[in-house]
């Protein structure tokens, strides 16, 4: 993926003004416009936050732009304490800092310090280069007009280079979501076989027995289960059977969210032995409140995350293990996503987690052959913005998939795996 050259902004001004036209597209609603400095205000911004459970709350954010791309240079304790003084007396809820760079270790524990000792509760939220470069390539009318896109931004959607699955049966269950269907028209390239089930075709019942009861009852080296969007609609017993059968006969599986969430509510109870995690009790503090953004407050703010899961979340991914998944993945990489906060269950076995701590790929040990949750998808009902495939533009999520579907069709050779928290 070509990262955004944010160092062809010719000044401040330039990038608070994209700053501006990113927090709208976003669904900000701005109530002060990018100008001359006021009282080191920036931009003044309003967000609502939404829950599925009705409850939502308006934040209004006291935004501070650091354009530093130029310099080289991380966002230093010096600016975050010269930020804090301005923001301290003002009467919004929120600061965001919105930098294209860095930010050290060292600002970072003074915001986290700030947040939860000294804030009363004030919500700090940061924007850094990476995760302001994921939120504008959902914009690529943005990057045109500032003049960012100097080369082709999507990654490469064919990430099983050089491979062909002579042989191999695969199917795909999916949500209708652009990442299955990439996935799909990916693999068909490289074998011969491989079927697709969409949402619409499973909705049904009686439709499933009669179109699909042939192709569900073939043998399948691999199932993929994509729930994601379709997480409403009711999976026919044919389908439950399916997957309950791979997994007993020893062929691989691959499921996304949002089955723990499903079994959470009482849903899919034969899936159990299957489904290798259980949704968190209580998410950490710092996991709290993470519907479009990552906060650090003080406080319970968990009436907004009733389901324990989140949408449109900003993740970074730094693989540190020897397992063949993660074989060739870049150090760290970056994308937005959606995902439940999650536990293991006994004979689970984490291959990756993101930086939050929370479980990204797990394995059920529980079967000889690979059972895998993947905790990604791309749901997103509580906010405008789409979610764009992380298939689509993170090369590291791309690498990572396919590397997951080599690996469970026995392409990959066995290594140790990650079992510590991140």
């Amino acid at each position: 993926m070509a990262q955004i050259d944010f160092s062809k902004l010719p000044d401040w001004k330039s990038f608070e003004r994209l700053t501006a036209d990113v927090l709208e597209a976003e669904g900000f609603r701005l109530l002060s416009e990018p100008s001359v400095d006021r009282s080191g205000v920036d931009i003044l911004a309003e967000e609502v936050f939404a829950s599925h459970s009705g409850a939502s709350r308006l934040v209004r954010w006291f935004v501070q732009c650091k354009h530093y791309s130029t310099s080289g240079k991380s966002l230093a304790r010096k600016e975050i304490e010269e930020i804090l003084y301005c923001f301290n007396p003002r009467s919004e809820e929120g600061l965001l800092i919105v930098a294209d760079t860095d930010i050290s270790e060292e600002a970072s524990r003074v915001l986290r310090e700030y947040s939860h000792d000294k804030g009363q509760g004030r919500l700090v939220k940061i924007w850094n280069r990476r995760e302001l470069e994921n939120r504008l390539l959902r914009h690529p009318a943005l990057l045109e007009k500032y003049h960012l896109a100097h080369q082709k931004i999507l990654a490469d959607p064919s990430p099983f280079s050089g491979v062909h699955l002579s042989g191999k049966r695969i199917l795909i269950v999916s949500d209708s979501s652009p990442l299955s269907y990439q996935l799909f028209s990916t693999l068909i390239s490289i074998c011969e076989s491989v079927h697709f089930i969409t949402v619409w075709q499973y909705a049904s019942s009686l439709r499933c027995e009669l179109l699909l009861s042939d192709m569900l009852w073939s043998s399948h080296d691999l199932t993929l289960f994509f729930l994601g969007d379709s997480f409403g609609v009711p999976i026919p017993d044919i389908l439950l059977e399916k997957l309950t059968t791979t997994a007993e006969a020893g062929k691989a599986l691959i499921m996304f969210p949002f089955f723990a969430w499903a079994i959470h509510q009482g849903c899919y109870r034969e899936l159990e032995k299957l489904v290798p995690v259980r949704l968190a009790k209580e998410p950490k503090r710092e996991q709290l409140w993470l519907k479009t953004s990552r906060i650090m407050a003080q406080g319970d703010l968990s009436q907004l995350n009733d389901e324990a899961f989140v949408e449109n979340q900003f993740v970074t991914v730094s693989p540190n293990n020897t397992h063949p998944i993660t074989d060739g993945l870049p150090q760290s990489f970056a994308f937005i996503h959606s995902f439940e906060f999650l536990e293991l269950k006994d004979q689970a076995s984490v291959i990756l987690w993101d930086t939050m701590g929370n479980p990204l790929v797990v394995e059920n040990k529980r079967f000889d052959q690979p059972v895998l949750y993947v905790n990604s998808c791309m749901h997103n009902c509580l906010t405008r913005t789409p979610i764009l495939s992380p298939f689509e533009i993170s090369g590291g999520y791309a690498m990572l998939v396919a590397n997951m579907v080599l690996w469970a069709l026995g392409l990959k050779g066995e290594a140790s795996i990650s079992t510590g928290a991140a």
